[in-house]
This record gives C-alpha cells, structure tokens and sequence, in this order.
C-alpha cells in the first residue's frame, strides 16, 4: 500500500507517518511538505498511491483549488484532508469537492486509522460532529 503524505509541519508529518505503518506491514509513506512537493511526487510516480492525505491549510495553496484538481488529474486515489479546523462548513466543502474524507488532527490514533482503513476499503468518512 502506497500513501501520499502533504503537510507543511514536519512534526506531524512525522508523527503519521509513524502511525500509517501500522495499518500494514508493506505501508510505503511518501512524505511531501507542501503542495508542489506532492504534485511533483504524483507526477514522477509510476505507482501511484492508494491514499493521498491532505492538509487543508498550507502556505500558497487553496484548497478547493488543490483538491479539484487532485480529484480531475487523479479521480482513481483515494483524497482525505487531514485540518487543525474542525468547522462543518469546511468538513462539508470538501467532501462536496470530491475527498473521500476529513480528518480532524484532534482525533485520536484509532479513529484516525478507523477512518482510513474505510476510505481505503470504499467508504467515506465523515466526523460524529
């Protein structure tokens, strides 16, 4: 399994990459620390990801921007935006731009991979709130 990894906080980046490979053994991470990294990252590929995880804010990006043209260039992965926000208003714009998830960074290590073992499977996540 292959994932695509954009965040502009190292820390964190870190962080869930260290968590990802627990969903399975053969978990490769592709750490990208902005928006451009992870453009250039899809394109040089020649195994695209399975999952690409998101952040909804980084410096010089706009989201809906971003993921309209992830979901336009790459319709067949898997989009889930990881945000330090927990508004609905933007939960629900981005899932009506196309993710297949939102994951807040205040959930905890089950729920964050719960969320993406359903996305991986087909599903969509969706937080309680």
């Amino acid at each position: 399994m292959k994932i695509f990894l954009a965040d502009d906080h190292p820390l964190y980046r870190m962080a869930l990459s260290g968590l990802l490979q627990q969903l399975d053994e053969n978990v490769t991470v592709v750490d990208c620390c902005n928006f451009g990294e992870l453009q250039n990252a899809l394109a040089s590929t020649e195994q695209k990801p399975d999952l690409i995880l998101l952040d909804l804010s980084m410096p010089g990006m706009e989201y809906e921007t971003a993921i309209s043209a992830l979901k336009r260039h790459y319709p067949e992965i898997s989009l889930v935006i990881v945000s330090g926000t927990e508004e609905i208003a933007d939960m629900s714009r981005v899932l009506n731009l196309g993710a297949e998830g939102f994951i807040p960074k205040s959930s905890s290590r089950d729920v964050l991979l719960s969320a993406i073992r359903l996305v991986l499977s087909g599903g969509k996540y969706i937080p309680a709130q």
